[in-house]
């Protein structure tokens, strides 16, 4: 027969196991409420890529309407110098080829006459002049539907990995876009004078993968504190028609 001791021991024993068992539970979940995890859902943002150059006397509106979007959560806004407006000594700085084929690029899929300064795609989908802010801002109402979370996930090797919640039909390119999140430029023109603009998350380098035909996660080389980098964003694409399908960027401060 157990005696009325133990079984007022036992009792307190039982009571000190929970107390500890709910301090640690709460202590864990206050842990992860100070440290947003990678795996979390954040909403897919509306992709903004803006076409200019340091040379095009019509780009400043469109340079600040790119400055004042960037301040919004939910647009992920991309500058793209073209090199096509460089003449002789008078070159953008911070115009690359690169730039210029990807609007040549977009050009061909939209079946547009010509390239032109500013303009700005949308989602890869919606074309219009950059300095028009109200055809941009209907531009962006229309983009708002379609839009795949892209969720990464901590790897046991240290590394990430990318879960899709569609798998795709072998027409993907997941792309490293790296940006300076604002640059100031001046260019040199007519004697003394300097042109000195504001950008907003002027890309520098993009690296291109292709995403295996029907594939639900993709493991990743970059590590988690690669990720968070706030002059690094992902964009999923579809090469076929430019649509982008899913986009994050590291954490904003």
């Amino acid at each position: 027969m157990i005696s009325s001791f133990a079984l007022r021991t036992r009792g307190h024993l039982s009571a000190l196991c929970a107390l500890v068992l709910s301090s640690l539970l709460l202590a864990s979940l206050a842990s992860a409420q100070e440290r947003p995890a990678v795996g979390d859902a954040k909403p897919a943002p509306i992709v903004l890529e803006l076409f200019t150059s340091l040379i095009c006397g019509n780009c400043p509106k469109a340079d600040g309407l790119a400055v004042e979007l960037h301040e919004r959560d939910d647009v992920l806004v991309l500058s793209y110098h073209i090199d096509y407006l460089n003449m002789g000594p008078v070159k953008d700085p911070l115009s690359h080829r690169d730039w210029t084929n990807r609007q040549r690029w977009y050009r061909e899929l939209h079946q547009s006459a010509y390239v032109y300064t500013p303009q700005i795609v949308i989602d890869g989908q919606h074309t219009v002049v950059g300095s028009d802010r109200a055809a941009v801002m209907a531009a962006m109402e229309q983009a708002r539907d379609g839009h795949t979370h892209l969720v990464f996930e901590p790897a046991s090797n240290g590394k990430l990995r990318l879960k899709l919640e569609q798998q795709s039909a072998g027409r993907l390119d997941l792309l490293e876009l790296h940006f300076s999140k604002l640059t100031r430029a001046s260019l040199s023109k007519r004697g003394n004078k300097v042109v000195e603009r504001l950008y907003a998350n002027s890309v520098m380098q993009v690296e291109r993968r292709a995403v295996p035909e029907d594939t639900p996660e993709l493991l990743l080389s970059w590590s988690e504190q690669d990720f968070k980098a706030q002059g690094r964003a992902f964009v999923l694409q579809d090469r076929h028609n430019g649509k982008i399908v899913g986009a994050y960027w590291g954490y904003r401060e």
